[in-house]
């Protein structure tokens, strides 16, 4: 078997459990062999509400393991620009949080933004920042490394950094729509190795509670 590389790893790991064994094969020019055997190593499973788990699994099927259908090469392209895509049991897409609002903000110093929830939180800091109530934040500014992992996730880039006050240790703040195996993986990590740095996720629930209360109060909010 080839060998894998650490980006292969990390692709397998956010992309198994949409894709499924076939389709994986099929785009990392794998064995089936190969891509079970290192998913049952990372205990990797397949979502069976993936939008993928039956019909693109059926069309995988038909063809020559390291050639990908047009159709296949189309999906899993498309997958790659707009990750974190579920199905629900309904059988429509839905995407975790938006990912359509990618690009920079002429509002907040023209930073490069993935998503709306990132941005419209950075106008939130800006908005705390006006009333006083913290000292300043920065976007992505540290990595933590990971330097015993050798495989796998082994670095993590937060979103926000924050200090309270000028004097204060900063803390750092994760925007995240869906919480993914990764995800997960990066902050169990972050929790042995870096056990002294403050981490708090911002989710869906944490969110929509700021922009119910000040999305409209809040200048530009998306």
């Amino acid at each position: 078997m080839k060998r894998w590389s650490e980006d292969e790893i990390n692709w397998l790991i956010e992309n198994y459990p949409i894709l499924g064994k076939v389709s994986c094969a099929n785009f990392l020019n794998k064995s089936i062999a190969s891509i079970r055997a290192k998913a049952s190593n990372l205990n990797l499973k397949q979502d069976r509400d993936s939008l993928f788990y039956s019909e693109w699994q059926a069309k995988a099927a038909q063809s020559k393991i390291g050639k990908k259908r047009p159709e296949q090469a189309k999906v899993i392209n498309q997958l790659r620009e707009q990750n974190k895509l579920k199905m629900t049991k309904e059988g429509k897409l839905r995407n975790a949080y938006s990912r359509g609002a990618q690009g920079r903000r002429a509002d907040i110093d023209n930073i490069y933004f993935r998503s709306s929830w990132e941005a419209n939180y950075a106008r939130y800091l800006n908005f705390l920042k006006s009333k006083g109530n913290i000292y300043k934040w920065e976007f992505e500014p540290d990595t933590f490394w990971f330097e015993k992992i050798k495989r796998g996730v082994r670095s993590y880039l937060p979103d926000f950094k924050i200090w309270e006050t000028e004097a204060s240790t900063p803390y750092y703040v994760e925007i995240k729509g869906w919480m993914d195996d990764k995800s997960k993986t990066k902050l169990k990590r972050m929790k042995k190795y870096y056990p002294h740095v403050r981490i708090y996720v911002v989710e869906k629930k944490q969110y929509t509670e700021i922009k119910n209360k000040l999305g409209r109060a809040i200048a530009g909010w998306e």
